[in-house]
């Protein structure tokens, strides 16, 4: 029985070098990884302030500032508009001294980290203007203090 088996190994091991050979072997070489497409921008709101990347912007968010409607309910927000020269990765990081839990959005999607620092990102496409908001999570006060820097990773 185990030389059977030392048999049917040998045949697998084989079989296997031999369709590594030959024309098979291009088939079988790993193929180039495909670019992640970004996602289409989501609408940017009317409100929305433009900021440059690479800029630091010093603002407040309070509860008078209008809502972003989260799966949470409403979140008083201030929102960004980020213009995108190239494809890549948006990265923005909020940084704060509390005391409110702030809610990071970038395209849509939502990033928390600690009361006091935050980082998001995504997937960005050239000639694309991006929203980016900031929102009080369980305010504990009616305004928020942040800074928020947006940068981009070219592809």
């Amino acid at each position: 029985m185990g030389s059977m088996f030392s048999w049917a190994l040998a045949l697998v091991i084989l079989s296997v070098g031999v369709t590594g050979c030959g024309d098979n072997a291009a088939s079988l070489s790993p193929a180039a990884p495909t670019p992640i497409a970004a996602p289409p921008p989501a609408p940017v709101s009317p409100t929305a302030v433009p900021i440059r990347l690479g800029e630091t912007v010093a603002e407040t968010v309070s509860d008078s500032d209008p809502p972003i409607q989260t799966r949470w309910g409403a979140e008083a927000s201030r929102r960004f508009a980020v213009a995108i020269p190239a494809s890549g990765s948006l990265r923005v990081r909020v940084t704060s001294s509390g005391p409110n839990a702030l809610t990071l959005w970038v395209n849509s999607a939502p990033f928390w980290g600690t009361v006091n620092d935050v980082i998001g990102s995504g997937r960005v496409q050239a000639g694309e203007t991006y929203e980016v908001a900031v929102s009080m999570h369980e305010p504990q006060s009616a305004t928020q203090p942040f800074e928020l820097t947006a940068s981009l990773d070219p592809q």
